[in-house]
């Protein structure tokens, strides 16, 4: 991961899951340079870890601006921008329920985007120490995400005619349920699993997403625009399985 800050050296976070929750470090520096996060990193190991590294277009290098965003059980990171950003912050930020309004602290698209998310879900289910469905989380990806695309429809990665359109791939987890959405900007998955042929609903060991895939010896699978994969424990017996959502509305697995 050091390795990707030399394209990308404005900051970095790295959250890891245990018993209590959420423990989050993050600097408003280059990884790769930074013996904090070689430290951090080197020393990382629990069932769940969301790493990010930063190339700022929204907002300074401060701590506040770098991913992940985390509230309550929650964790969020994102990859791409919101072109025109600026021009509809306000709107947004106000649509927000407003409990979550007052937790923005810095200045980017992708907090604001974490929020508006957790805005789309029930606020007995964001709020809730229960499981999350992840029917759930996918439907509120996908408003979250569309009400972004709605302020700016000449920058949809489906329609844009420009070189870089807005772009909303990202993570959202609480340690047991996890979500990735590709929104334009690549993202690539992995599963162990005890069936070598993983399908969605088989039991998984592991989940492995990331935005380019990080070894050359697995079978990496890449993630079509707008369409999101995820985990979460069965009812059953606590077991992880795996879904995928296919793009479009409603969100529906397959």
């Amino acid at each position: 991961m050091a390795s990707l800050s030399e394209h990308h050296p404005d900051g970095w976070g790295l959250a890891t899951f245990g018993p209590a929750g959420a423990v989050l470090h993050k600097q408003p520096l280059r990884a790769g340079s930074d013996p904090h996060f070689h430290a951090v990193a080197s020393a990382a190991s629990a069932p769940t870890v969301l790493c990010h590294i930063r190339k700022a277009t929204q907002g300074g290098l401060a701590h506040e601006n770098c991913h992940p965003f985390r509230h309550g059980r929650w964790v969020f990171a994102h990859n791409g921008t919101c072109y025109g950003f600026a021009g509809f912050r306000d709107r947004l930020i106000a649509g927000l329920r407003a409990p979550l309004r007052a937790h923005i602290e810095g200045q980017t698209d992708s907090e604001v985007l974490f929020y508006l998310l957790l805005s789309r879900l029930d606020a007995a289910l964001v709020d809730s120490d229960g499981p999350i469905p992840l029917d759930a989380l996918a439907r509120a990806a996908r408003e979250a995400t569309d009400l972004i695309w709605a302020e700016v429809p000449d920058r949809h990665p489906a329609t844009c005619h420009y070189e870089d359109p807005t772009c909303l791939s990202f993570l959202l987890t609480d340690g047991e349920v996890l979500l990735a959405h590709q929104g334009g900007r690549p993202l690539h998955f992995v599963v162990d699993a005890p069936d070598a042929q993983a399908r969605c609903g088989s039991p998984l060991l592991r989940l492995r997403v990331a935005s380019e895939p990080l070894s050359c010896s697995d079978a990496w699978t890449a993630l079509d625009t707008f369409e999101m994969v995820g985990a979460e424990p069965h009812p059953s017996d606590g077991s992880l399985r795996l879904r995928r959502f296919a793009p479009g509305l409603p969100a529906t697995s397959f």
